[in-house]
């Protein structure tokens, strides 16, 4: 399944990973060339890979466990603030990899580069932009108000 910013959230809410299970899913389609990679750079987004899926399944069984009630606002806050780690991590393992590949990389069709761009685009969206929810998380922890609407 490719990586799209646009399909991530519907993928999600359908129990869909938004990216491929592994990193060498990526090299088996054709997304990094193998003897661009090193091992280091694959084992850390791998690291970064597996760290964004345990931040989703932490989210997606927040949201299922407050199915078909109000949700309380210290939980929106954490949803918000795991979706920004989500996408730290999902944002360190696509340019791990980008970086892995090498210059030819670059050009347009080369499909890494289209991921590269969809993951740090996604990661300027108001709702996910970690910096911004990782302060919203700090102020909920410390009992202060929200400094935002966005809950």
């Amino acid at each position: 399944m490719r990586w799209r910013a646009r399909h991530a959230a519907a993928d999600c809410a359908n129990g869909d990973r938004p990216y491929p299970h592994d990193a060498r899913a990526r090299i088996r389609a054709g997304a990094v060339p193998v003897h661009l990679l090193r091992q280091a750079q694959l084992a850390y987004a791998q690291f970064e890979l597996e760290t964004a899926e345990m931040y989703m399944d932490k989210l997606r069984g927040l949201l299922n466990d407050n199915l078909g009630r109000e949700v309380p606002f210290i939980d929106r806050v954490r949803v918000r603030a795991w979706l920004g780690q989500v996408a730290t991590h999902a944002r360190a393992c696509v340019n791990q990899l980008f970086e892995a590949s090498g210059a030819s990389q670059i050009q347009h069709p080369a499909h890494i580069q289209r991921y590269f761009r969809d993951v740090n685009s996604l990661n300027l969206h108001a709702f996910i932009q970690p910096t911004s929810s990782d302060e919203l998380y700090g102020r909920a922890l410390a009992g202060l108000e929200p400094n935002t609407t966005l809950v």
